[in-house]
């Protein structure tokens, strides 16, 4: 059995920029301190791949060519924080109505900050090779990271997480039922959970937005006419297999890639949510609220009400 997954219309760019004008954005800067605290050893990869957030990140060396490298990679640091932030601000109401369990709720945290620790290879690799990033990334992350004696449980989440947060990833969440419609495996929340905060964190220009993950990958430019080619507005499909088709060639548009992608992204989101804020332990104040805003509007909701309420906590 096998889901199609029916492609999205193109909004128009100034719909991009009127979000990011208008959007919701936080300063992650009084968060970084309190995750270091509570998660020590991912702060040491972040130190060992210059990432470390608001830090100059100095002496970086590109892992396949061994050239020194200047560029500043703390944005990729600051949006994991951002993306923690929010991440956080979803558990602690799941939790508190039992909806998921504390195991959950620390899996996801620890895969949500290291999400983008490959992010740095796939620059390293394109600058080494003048191509796109490919599988070599990944390979080279986890050879780097066991050359750094960190243990071998980080080292292992490390490499899954970065097939988690890809968009390859969703396969491993998503399944086509007997009628063909896309349903959410059994068995992944904290993945779900993680793949849903980092769709939900948009990260330009230097500042942190929360929107709902449709408003996400517009803001970031992923459906605007911008980016319009011949086969960028396609369908794809997901296998029962968990494998992705796209309906473009190797020689389309990478964007055309990322725009499907995204549209898949959307089902991932809305299926989790739902899930998630339906459960019997769930208040039915809660539910009246998810049912009148929608999924996606009603997540991003009680994410920047939760932010907002902690932000209140650390100026007091």
């Amino acid at each position: 059995m096998t889901s199609t997954i029916s492609s999205i219309i193109p909004f128009k760019e100034e719909a991009k920029l009127a979000l990011l004008d208008a959007g919701f954005s936080f300063d992650v800067r009084p968060f970084v301190s309190e995750y270091k605290q509570r998660f020590p050893e991912i702060f040491q990869i972040f130190k060992l791949v210059g990432i470390s957030p608001f830090e100059e990140n100095q002496g970086k060396v590109n892992f396949f060519n061994g050239a020194s490298d200047e560029e500043d990679f703390s944005n990729i640091g600051e949006h994991i924080i951002a993306a923690t932030t929010i991440l956080e601000s979803l558990l602690k109401p799941l939790l508190s109505w039992e909806i998921i369990t504390e195991v959950e709720s620390n899996s996801a945290l620890r895969m949500i900050l290291i999400h983008d620790i490959n992010r740095v290879f796939e620059i390293y690799e394109r600058k080494a090779f003048n191509r796109p990033a490919t599988k070599k990334s990944v390979e080279g992350m986890i050879e780097f990271l066991r050359k750094s004696k960190l243990s071998q449980d980080i080292v292992d989440l490390t490499a899954k997480v970065s097939i988690y947060t890809a968009f390859e990833g969703l396969g491993l969440f998503l399944e086509p039922d007997d009628l063909g419609n896309p349903v959410l495996k059994d068995g992944y929340t904290a993945g779900q959970l993680t793949r849903l905060a980092d769709d939900m964190t948009c990260s330009r220009g230097g500042k942190h937005f929360v929107f709902p993950p449709m408003d996400r990958f517009i803001a970031s430019g992923y459906f605007t006419e911008k980016s319009l080619d011949s086969k960028l507005w396609t369908n794809m499909k997901i296998t029962s297999k968990g494998e992705i088709a796209f309906d473009v060639d190797e020689k389309g548009s990478s964007n055309a890639i990322i725009a499907q992608g995204a549209a898949l992204h959307m089902v991932s989101a809305n299926l989790t949510i739902e899930k998630l804020f339906s459960r019997p332990s769930c208040p039915p104040y809660v539910k009246e609220m998810l049912t009148d805003l929608g999924p996606q509007s009603f997540a991003a909701q009680i994410v920047i009400e939760e932010i907002k309420m902690r932000q209140a906590q650390l100026l007091t």
